[in-house]
């Protein structure tokens, strides 16, 4: 491939490679009626520089390095996909896909999941509700523990956790994007479509690459891949990468800015190959302990309403800094707009907050895949893949920079207001392992198949945790029997027992008094405090046998079958929820659990044609 673009001929690229990325980052907006609810509504400011190249490249002839040479015949890349378990040329293929080799991902110069997301039709990567293909999403992924709608696999390995699956796309053999339903050709069956990412392999040859970038976001990649070979079965190969810099979304505010990475990965294998069997283990480790990226909005606050948002905006006099440039107008009380709605078209991806976003977030993955040819045209693979996954991300909520007066922490510092300051935090936690054993078939004639089994078995935790002053009267003391004792009591539990409640724990069911150190209720500055917990957690088994298969009538036409068996249990554990109010001055917790649901077995057999 060859051509010019903003930058001269494009030549291709070599072992070091220079990348240039001058686009904004994806950026999550507040709509005018959301300044509560906090409901995610995504737009990309601006296309990556690297896409337009691509775009430019595509449109552009195709100039000859050397005029004295014959110009050369076009041709179309051939992309070998395994969405059928056997290599094959995406044109054979009869599923609706897109599929990037390496040289593709370079040559568009793909970084992450946004760049993928613009070059794949239908596709959005998003918060809350997951990924969706053509529209399909997954209602409730966290919170109610709900299957994802688009499955991802990483070196063939089902994964409901995406973090830290191919930081950079560096290092990456292909992407391959499955629409539709993936019932019978996969381990795990998903309504919407696939992703599947592939890794390079080792090699009997002696190879390394390294990739560096720098953004005018002053943010800066540093990656490496080397391996080769060991002995004459054994080869290895090890790629790692650093990833840091300065905030994608400037900060306006005392706190510093967000969407700054700070991540680091590590990723060793080893292949075995010989004649007949090829097996291939690799290990995963990446860390990230930068800031998140956050909402900006796109309605103007009603600032004379000390009811909206409960106070947070009133009488604030700052500019909202993502629309300084926009006619917007403003939003009332019932979050509705209260004007004539008159659109943005130069929103900036900018904030104004006093707290930082802070992430601590953390993945070990492994995967083997063991290749058997029984005969030349029948090839039985086994795919292992265990999963550990930590993340906690913390955000300022009420997206204001405003901070406490310096003789009351009760009181706004910019206007003698009531002082309202809210964080949140969402920590997350995934364990997973899963098998699964194939049998795939590379007939020469018109007929091929693939059968399998798969088991599955996962945890998952999720929660939030809502910090802030302003909400209620402060704690005299964040130590529940200190704060009793000054206003006469011995301890909190016999404040309780005035207050018409059991003094004995026992006896009592949704009361009780918070353990300093245990129930965090600790403060950032005087009457900041943990308010409000959630949690939930679920587990999950699932068994399922499946198969498909083809038939080639002619040049033209093609027709496949399918079945799938599928055995489901699954378990939603207690889910709590807990308030800490200021009753008196005391911190007093209110606690709320549903009860441990029965396991819920469920089975299911499906086909296609």
């Amino acid at each position: 491939m060859c051509g010019t673009g903003a930058g001269g001929p494009l030549t291709p690229p070599p072992r070091h490679k220079l990348r240039h990325n001058a686009g904004e980052p994806r950026t999550s907006f507040l709509r005018p009626h959301d300044w509560i609810r906090g409901n995610v509504m995504s737009k990309q400011l601006m296309g990556h520089v690297a896409a337009t190249v691509a775009a430019a490249l595509i449109a552009s002839p195709c100039l000859a390095a050397d005029e004295a040479t014959d110009e050369e015949e076009p041709f179309i890349e051939e992309i070998i996909v395994t969405a059928e378990k056997r290599e094959e040329n995406i044109l054979e293929v009869p599923l609706t896909m897109s599929a990037f080799s390496e040289q593709m991902i370079e040559e568009t110069g793909m970084t992450n999941n946004a760049d993928l997301e613009q070059l794949v039709p239908g596709l959005q990567f998003g918060d809350d509700h997951g990924t969706s293909i053509r529209g399909i999403i997954s209602q409730l992924r966290w919170e109610g523990h709900t299957d994802l709608a688009v499955a991802v696999y990483v070196n063939g390995v089902y994964t409901v956790d995406a973090y830290g699956i191919a930081p950079n796309l560096f290092d990456m053999e292909r992407v391959e994007v499955a629409r539709g339903p993936q019932g019978t050709m996969n381990g795990r069956n998903s309504i919407a479509g696939s992703i599947s990412y592939f890794h390079k392999k080792p090699t009997d040859e002696w190879d390394a690459e390294i990739l560096t970038e720098f953004t005018d976001q002053f943010t800066q990649r540093y990656n490496v891949a080397f391996g080769g070979p060991i002995s004459d079965n054994i080869s290895f190969r090890i790629s790692g990468g650093y990833f840091e810099g300065d905030g994608a979304q400037k900060n306006h505010g005392p706190a510093r800015d967000y969407d700054a990475p700070d991540q680091y990965s590590i990723a060793p294998q080893l292949r075995f190959k010989t004649d007949r069997f090829e097996g291939n283990l690799r290990y995963e480790r990446t860390e990230d302990t930068g800031a998140p990226s956050t909402q900006v909005s796109l309605a103007e606050p009603d600032r004379t309403d000390p009811d909206f948002a409960e106070g947070a905006f009133y009488q604030y006099d700052k500019p909202i800094r993502s629309i300084t440039n926009c006619n917007v107008a403003p939003v009332g009380a019932d979050h509705r707009v209260t004007g004539v709605e008159a659109p943005c078209d130069d929103p900036k991806n900018e904030i104004a907050t006093n707290l930082d976003g802070r992430l601590d977030n953390e993945t070990d993955r492994f995967t083997l895949r063991a290749d058997f040819d029984l005969t030349d045209t029948l090839t039985l693979r086994y795919i292992y893949g265990d999963t550990r996954t930590r993340m906690l991300q913390t955000r300022d909520f009420d997206h204001t920079d405003r901070v406490p007066s310096a003789t009351d922490p009760l009181i706004a510092a910019d206007a003698p207001v009531k002082l309202l300051d809210v964080e949140f935090d969402f920590p997350f936690e995934n364990d997973e392992t899963s098998h699964e054993l194939l049998l795939t078939s590379n007939y020469d004639g018109p007929f091929n198949f693939v059968a399998g089994a798969f088991s599955y078995e996962n945890r998952t935790l999720f929660g939030v945790g809502v910090y802030g002053v302003g909400q209620q009267p402060p704690y005299t003391d964040t130590d529940p029997d200190v704060a009793a004792q000054a206003i006469g009591f011995e301890s909190c539990e016999q404040a309780l027992g005035v207050f018409g409640l059991p003094s004995d724990p026992t006896e009592r069911e949704h009361f009780f008094c918070p353990r300093p150190g245990i129930d965090p209720i600790g403060n950032t500055f005087p009457g900041f405090h943990k308010f409000f917990t959630f949690l939930t957690e679920a587990t999950q088994d699932t068994f399922a046998y499946f198969a498909n298969a083809e038939y080639e009538i002619n040049d033209q036409w093609r027709v496949s079958g399918g079945l799938r068996y599928t055995e489901d249990e699954k378990v939603l554990g207690q889910s709590i929820y807990e308030f800490i109010l200021s009753i008196a001055g005391i911190p007093i917790g209110i606690r709320g659990q549903n009860t441990p649901l029965d396991k819920f077995p469920w089975d299911k057999t499906i086909g296609h044609i």
